[in-house]
């Protein structure tokens, strides 16, 4: 019986489909977005994902994959995830909370 307290089942099961998002991903893509993403981290001091280029946010057939490039690019040094949250910009998000990024310059 799953209670209201019973998060680790939902973590691992979080973790199970980040890491699916990430292996279904092309290779190509992948590159590309964790090229786009590093140079964001070198020209902002803080992003979300709304601010990656259009064909990294939609060029995919998974966009859950953006959840495990952000935290690849945490895992690197690049960037760190703040606690604040920001509405997105683009309209097929619906205005939904977006994670707000920091960047860490002196990492890359």
């Amino acid at each position: 019986m799953t209670t209201l307290f019973d998060t680790i089942p939902a973590l691992e099961a979080k973790a199970v489909a980040m890491e699916q998002a990430w292996d279904n991903a092309p290779e190509g893509w992948k590159s590309r977005a964790l090229a786009a993403v590093k140079s964001l981290c070198q020209t902002r001091e803080e992003f979300t994902t709304d601010d990656l280029p259009e064909d990294i946010r939609n060029g995919l057939p998974e966009p859950r994959a953006l959840g495990p490039l952000m935290l690849y690019a945490a895992m690197m040094g690049w960037c760190e995830k703040t606690d604040r949250m920001r509405k997105s910009i683009h309209v097929k998000n619906h205005a939904r909370p977006k994670a707000v990024w920091r960047s860490t310059k002196e990492q890359i």
